[in-house]
């Protein structure tokens, strides 16, 4: 199966179950992604100080963290 790179981790707000990602591709809510091979599906997309349903490529958005990331933490798409 082919998978792809869709953006990079570059917060973590641990208090909150929240991460900053810059996106090198689109991304929607439900969508399954994975960090770390960990499986994440996307229940909330943040962008500015808006809640959206889908984010653009090159955009910087606030997304759930189900689990802890790190900074530079590649999120990927199969």
């Amino acid at each position: 199966m082919v998978s792809y790179k869709i953006g990079a981790v570059i917060a973590y707000y641990a208090t909150s179950g929240l991460m900053a990602v810059d996106l090198t591709a689109d991304i929607h809510l439900n969508d399954l992604i994975y960090i770390n091979n960990k499986e994440l599906k996307i229940k909330l997309i943040k962008n500015e100080y808006l809640f959206c349903d889908f984010a653009r490529k090159g955009e910087t958005i606030v997304i759930n963290a189900d689990f802890p990331v790190a900074i530079g933490d590649e999120l990927v798409r199969t």
